[in-house]
């Protein structure tokens, strides 16, 4: 644990993790997660990773920027701490050098969604208090990303189902010009609006929009 970390800037650190991802999870965020863990733990490097989905590849922020999450080789405590849920960390080295590793799983309702890993070397160690502070950072955060994510999740949602719904009005409005120009029911013309779209190889929406508009025959 950082011993210039006053109470007061403790406090303001677990404040701003409810507003880094409020409405993204992207670099600059990240990055400001990492420092923040850095500035509480005293230790000098560190990097997060931070898990996509089909749509979304894995984002690495480390130290020095963001790191291609590709070539990215997630340290062991990290994938410890991913597949435990625990703080995990570890003790390397020789006489000389002493290497300490810390992994911090972003965790929410039974996942990871990533994971905080620190690094130092031939510094003290991030005593007790430090870890369990450091872990309820990585949980703040965590909850904040899975929010947001789901309020994302959610505004997708929404415009697809809009979409869906814009395409079933065209698609309804054209039948009835296709039934009254021609004098079928509705069945028919929308038979005949299928196949105009596969004559033309465009899409039904499409072809219903130009009709309703006038802009096809």
């Amino acid at each position: 644990m950082n011993p210039t970390l006053d109470t007061r800037t403790l406090a303001e650190m677990f404040a701003d993790m409810t507003d880094i991802f409020c409405d993204s999870v992207d670099i600059d965020g990240i990055n400001m997660l990492l420092s923040y863990c850095l500035e509480a733990s005293g230790v000098e490097q560190g990097v997060i990773l931070v898990r996509g989905d089909a749509y979304q590849g894995d984002i690495v922020v480390g130290s020095q920027g963001r790191v291609d999450g590709a070539s990215f080789t997630l340290p062991l405590v990290g994938s410890r701490a991913l597949r435990t849920l625990q703080t995990e960390f570890s003790i390397s080295g020789d006489s000389t050098l002493v290497y300490y590793d810390y992994a911090f799983p972003l965790r929410v309702r039974g996942t990871a969604l990533g994971v905080i890993c620190l690094f130092s070397y031939n510094t003290p160690g991030i005593d007790e208090q430090g870890i369990a502070v450091l872990q309820s950072i990585a949980d703040i955060a965590a909850t904040t990303i899975d929010q947001t994510h789901r309020i994302q999740q959610a505004r997708t949602l929404v415009t697809q189902l809009q979409g869906a719904l814009d395409s079933r009005i065209v698609i309804e409005q054209a039948k009835g010009v296709l039934a009254a120009r021609n004098n079928t029911d509705m069945s028919v013309a929308f038979n005949e609006l299928r196949s105009q779209a596969r004559r033309e190889q465009r899409p039904v929406r499409s072809v219903a929009h130009d009709i309703v508009h006038g802009i096809a025959s």
